[in-house]
């Protein structure tokens, strides 16, 4: 997820988080679960196993953002809500984000931009839970 060019989902994430580009490039580990534009389920939970796998050999001190349910759901995480912080298996907590897409509605409302800036700020810089 290259935050160029800014409409992308990752310029948007860039843009709501006030992060510089070296911030997001060089403090966040991006992975997408599907090579395609097309979401396959089946496909995207093979690959999040591989990256929880990946995960347990990483610190529990390792901060992991999911872009969207699908993404939370491919990755066994069981949030209520957006912007509830939940401690995975592989120790890591993890807190599940609107999907960045440009189509998502829930980003017209300001706070919710808010809420996501800071949750990236979070897992990016390392600042306080919001």
């Amino acid at each position: 997820m290259f935050p160029w060019p800014a409409t992308s989902a990752a310029g948007r994430l860039m843009a709501m988080s006030r992060l510089s580009p070296s911030q997001y490039l060089g403090g966040l580990y991006r992975r997408n679960l599907v090579d395609d534009h097309v979401w396959d389920e089946s496909d995207a939970a093979d690959r999040a196993r591989e990256i929880v796998g990946a995960l347990f050999d990483e610190p529990p001190t390792l901060r992991v953002v999911l872009c969207g349910w699908r993404v939370a759901s491919a990755f066994e995480v069981r949030a209520s809500n957006y912007w509830e912080p939940v401690v995975m298996d592989c120790r890591q907590t993890a807190v599940v984000i609107p999907h960045p897409s440009g189509k998502n509605r829930v980003y017209n409302n300001p706070s919710a931009r808010d809420q996501t800036g800071l949750w990236m700020r979070w897992a990016t810089l390392g600042e306080d839970l919001p």
